[in-house]
């Protein structure tokens, strides 16, 4: 008898470890009022990043526009989280990252 494995891409699982990534540093900075702007990007990249997550695990039609949009805003956030030093920036900076370049992969 023979059993399916399950396979996600590596896009699926980019996505998937910045989405992660990005509720551990809200539940981290929820309380610090000084991260304001970092919070509001931290909401934006995990919004895209679960669209785009979605779009691509239906396929989508609308999927390349969803990893160019999640490009941008993982861009923009990965930079906010390289000005602090605490690990959950760090980690959330390494999946934005690691995001941008599945996604240059695709799109290439």
């Amino acid at each position: 008898m023979c059993s399916l494995i399950p396979m996600k891409s590596n896009c699926s699982q980019a996505l998937e470890q910045c989405i992660n990534d990005i509720h551990e540093l809200l539940v981290f900075i929820k309380v610090a009022p000084e991260f304001e702007q970092c919070s509001k990007l931290a909401h934006r990249c995990k919004d895209a990043c679960v669209e785009c997550l979605d779009a691509c695990e239906s396929a989508r039609l609308d999927r390349g526009k969803m990893m160019l949009a999640c490009v941008e805003v993982c861009g923009d956030f990965a930079a906010e989280c390289r000005k602090y030093e605490a690990r959950e920036f760090r980690n959330c900076a390494a999946s934005c990252r690691a995001c941008i370049e599945e996604f240059e992969n695709v799109l290439a």
